[in-house]
């Protein structure tokens, strides 16, 4: 009966699901044409002010739009950092990938507060107010700037089809937007180096300071008492022992607990993965290598690469005559080098090795790009492919393991656990994508094939999880027995050592360290001099200082400060005892001799303890000036949304698509 009314009405029937097909698609598009026609004719609320910034009112769709410049400058910034990063063959490849990318980016000042899809509206005020300022000083940034930093980055081995990639990303595939993203930020970057700068003043106490924990050194008498050297001497535990330690720990992951402890079994998987070798593609880039390239590499990195060491100085050259030429005359280019002192090895003499690095550098990208498109294609199949049989169709090799392995054990492997991805690193990411680890990130199911990994050799990995076990406590004590066993003898082991160590200084106060030892059963050892800290090492535009390695100790700043403070002490001490928990170690120190601070060589070094303080005071500036609050205070930021968005977020429209959401604060 029912069947026979459908079928006498099915042309309405269809009619009414037609409709509904059409409203569904109207109702779904409604967003974007309603986005449309408020950039078009300037509706919505795009024009309500938000705020204020120096007693000028603030609009949400101005805000917006710097927001979106800002992030795709950004998110571009960090593609190319990761992408040349990658090609670099040398530490000047590496400097100029940085210097080209975050070097000339606001971003890393930027991210923390606007890196999310919706961050709080009155932080994204606090650099356009600071962006604004800028271009009233006078630093936007021109279209020559910009080109000329894309340039660059090309000359660096960004390839027209990864910009494109990169403008279609973050830009929409418009390049006017791309070129304004830019802008903004290089407009940013470029006045707060300047601040920086501006504000930054070498103080005299602080190069002393400085010049002092460098040059001043000292000698020590050193006794190191590790507790696994005692463990034969401790005491076996007993039963309660060994069962009050399994279930005190047993919840924590080895080297998780309390004092490192821990019996939790980890979190294990199986993979199965493809690995594109570059080696496989040498032959098919050797021949896409032409002389043409190998001149152009010579030409433009000869004056770095190809100089002859220790050239001897022509007669009656005038080194000053470099300064008046143009560097980028390629012309006078030799000519330059010969009055500057310069010899280059030959072109032909280098010819070969040029030719294998360009081979060994296209032979990366290409394993790289195919181990990518078979990433998509196996993405767009319906049902997972068997990996064995597309690898035999494809230049890549297919592996697996077979049985569970933990992220340590994955990172023990050769290639496959150095395989990285941005700041991924393939081991960890193997388990988070399944969602072992880190669930809140977890993307990825079992069997579904993950994004391409690389190594430093260059090989390309792509893998899927084909089987994984959860993190779990032991069932019973019998599992661990041993270890728990072995971690409490470590554990009397060092109660051991700490009272030799105390034994130890009591007795040298009478009879020296040596004797003292020596009773005990100890050699101690004598080091040579050494400062409280070594450097200045350049990292990342920053000086950094690290403590001295000592004589079975290593490096350790608290054990270094401990043997520096004899020499100050007030009481005329001259021994010290320091515990180390957290590798078990005991050690004695006896000062034996001080060498102090040199006038001179202060004096001589302190043009470039001047350049270090002031890199360090500009760093500490410059952490001050981009405080969001005192920026705030500084421009008369004023975050005030209308009363509908104090009282609550937004309702759902098409607003957010057209900047950050006004989150409040």
């Amino acid at each position: 009966m029912q069947l026979a009314f459908f079928r006498r009405h099915r042309r309405l029937f269809m009619i009414l699901m037609f409709l509904g097909v059409i409203g569904f698609v109207f109702f779904g598009s409604w967003q974007y044409i309603r986005l449309a026609f408020v950039r078009l004719f300037g509706m919505g609320s795009g024009r309500q002010t938000i705020g204020y910034i120096g007693g000028e009112a603030t609009t949400r769709r101005e805000v917006a739009e710097f927001f979106q410049q800002a992030q795709a400058g950004g998110r571009a910034t960090e593609w190319c950092l990761m992408r040349l990063s990658r090609s670099a063959t040398t530490q000047e490849d590496a400097a100029d990938a940085y210097r080209y990318t975050a070097g000339m980016s606001a971003w890393p000042f930027l991210s923390p507060s606007m890196k999310e899809e919706r961050p709080a509206m009155v932080s994204v005020m606090t650099w356009l107010a600071l962006y604004k300022e800028a271009e009233r000083w006078g630093f936007g940034t021109s279209d020559a700037e910009v080109k000329a930093r894309i340039e660059k980055l090309r000359e660096l081995g960004l390839t027209n089809a990864e910009l494109s990639r990169v403008v279609s990303n973050v830009a929409g595939g418009e390049p006017s937007r791309f070129y304004e993203a830019l802008r903004t930020d290089m407009t940013l970057r470029a006045y707060v180096d300047w601040l920086t700068e501006a504000l930054t003043i070498p103080v005299e106490p602080e190069m002393r300071r400085r010049f002092t924990r460098t040059d001043e050194q000292i000698k020590v008498r050193l006794v190191v008492l590790k507790a696994e050297d005692f463990v034969d001497a401790a005491e076996e535990p007993s039963p309660v022992a060994l069962r009050e330690q399994f279930e005190k720990y047993k919840e924590y992951l080895a080297g998780e607990g309390p004092k490192g402890f821990g019996y939790r079994t980890a979190a294990g998987v199986a993979i199965e993965y493809l690995v594109a070798d570059p080696k496989v593609f040498e032959e098919e880039t050797r021949a896409a290598v032409t002389d043409q390239m190998v001149e152009e590499y010579y030409e433009a990195r000869k004056d770095s690469e190809f100089v002859v060491k220790d050239a001897p100085e022509k007669e009656g050259e005038d080194k000053g005559a470099d300064s008046e030429k143009d560097p980028d005359d390629e012309e006078g280019g030799a000519e330059e080098a010969a009055e500057a002192g310069k010899t280059f090895r030959p072109l032909e003499e280098v010819r070969e090795e040029i030719r294998d690095r360009l081979v060994e550098r296209e032979a990366k990208r290409l394993a790289r790009e195919k181990m990518e498109g078979n990433v998509a294609q196996v993405r767009s199949m319906k049902k997972p492919p068997d990996l064995q049989i597309w690898a035999d169709e494809t230049q890549v090799r297919r592996a697996a393991l077979e049985e569970l392995h933990t992220a340590q054990q994955l990172a023990a492997l050769p290639g496959l656990g150095e395989a990285t991805r941005g700041q991924d690193r393939l081991p960890q990411c193997a388990l988070a994508l399944v969602g072992l680890v880190a669930p809140e990130k977890a993307r990825l199911a079992p069997e579904e094939i993950s994004e391409v990994f690389v190594d430093p050799e260059g090989r390309a990995y792509a893998f899927r999880v084909t089987a994984y076990e959860e993190s779990r406590p032991p069932e019973a004590l019998e599992e661990v027995r041993e270890q728990v066993a072995a971690d409490l003898r470590l554990e009397a082991a060092f109660d051991l050592v700490r009272k030799r160590g105390r034994t130890i200084l009591e007795a040298a106060a009478e009879k020296g360290i040596e004797a003292a030892a020596k009773a005990e059963g100890v050699e101690p050892e004598e080091t040579d001099w050494f400062p409280r800290q070594r450097g200045p090492f350049a990292y990342m535009g920053r000086y950094i200082w690290l403590p001295p390695a000592l004589p079975g100790i290593g490096y350790n700043q608290l054990v270094t400060d401990e043997c520096f403070r004899l020499r100050l002490d007030p009481e005329g001490k001259r021994r010290t005892l320091v515990v180390l928990p957290r590798g078990r170690t005991v050690v004695v120190a006896e000062l034996a001799d001080r060498r102090f601070p040199r006038e001179a060589a202060y004096r001589k070094e302190r043009p470039a303890l001047a350049v270090q303080v002031g890199v360090g005071l500009a760093g500490k500036i410059r952490d001050e000036l981009l405080d969001e609050e005192a920026i705030r205070r500084r421009l008369g930021v004023v975050y005030s949304p209308p009363e509908a968005e104090r009282e609550g977020p937004e309702e759902a429209s098409g607003e957010p698509a057209e900047g950050p959401p006004g989150g409040s604060n």
